[in-house]
């Protein structure tokens, strides 16, 4: 049995920001509080959609472009560059 080799990131993994990010957006609110705009997906969107992005945090950690500090805006860590090397790591994956 061979064992394969990892291709995503954990949710509990993810950077402190990232986390907090996808559980307030994830989330219906309280009785004064509007729900995360994921609030009232299903979950089957819900768990392909933190598939994917847990995907994307695998790539930004082999990249070695996450900071050491994890208080950076996820928009910030993306540009052009990372998403064309992304892609080429999803076709190699047979994903793409």
């Amino acid at each position: 049995m061979s064992k394969t080799s990892p291709t995503s990131v954990k949710l509990e993994d993810w950077p402190v920001l990232d986390r907090e990010l996808w559980h307030a957006a994830s989330h219906k609110g309280d009785f004064l509080d509007p729900d995360g705009k994921a609030a009232n997906w299903s979950d089957a969107t819900r768990i392909q959609v933190e598939k994917g992005y847990s995907k994307w945090i695998f790539h930004l950690e082999a990249e070695g472009a996450l900071p050491a500090q994890d208080q950076q805006w996820p928009i910030d860590r993306v540009d052009e560059d990372q998403l064309r090397s992304y892609m080429d790591r999803l076709k190699a994956q047979g994903l793409a």
